[in-house]
């Protein structure tokens, strides 16, 4: 008896439920709207009319035919970097870090590279251990390796 009651109960609820969106939907929302009814609606709600319209311009593309000369010569290749291994020993601060790299010819400026480190935050999350570098690194690169052993 229980399974027929809620059945039942269920089939009104789904009943009533289509009742009151037919309703919203023919009722209170009428779908032929005038023009004017448009606007009106518009402007309650906010909405701004343009007093007169107004005409975007697209250019179209100029077509030039396709030459060879066109096309860019490929770019010369870097030179291969030297890349070293390098032991950054535990304890060590940003400041002796930045010495160590520029002695290696890793980075042109300690100073420099320090500062970076404190003005990107990571002067106290450099790692130690044993990492390659490149000489001559940006310094992103040796941020980058100091960072994630990478």
């Amino acid at each position: 008896m229980h399974k027929k009651s809620f059945t039942f109960g269920l089939g009104v609820g789904i009943l009533f439920v289509t009742a009151v969106f037919y309703m919203l939907i023919n009722v209170i929302m009428p779908e032929d709207l005038t023009h004017e009814e448009l606007i009106y609606l518009a402007q309650q709600m906010g909405l701004v009319l343009l007093e007169q319209e107004s005409e975007i311009y697209i250019p179209e593309p100029e077509e030039e035919p396709f030459t060879y000369e066109d096309l860019e010569e490929p770019a010369e290749e870097e030179p291969m970097r030297e890349e070293i291994y390098l032991e950054i020993p535990t304890l060590l601060n940003a400041t002796d870090i930045s010495q160590l790299l520029y002695e290696n010819d890793i980075i042109e400026d300690a100073y420099e590279f320090t500062q970076f480190l404190t003005d990107q935050g990571y002067s106290t999350r450099l790692r130690a251990g044993v990492f390659p570098f490149y000489r001559n690194s940006t310094f992103e690169e040796a941020l980058i390796v100091l960072t994630t052993g990478d």
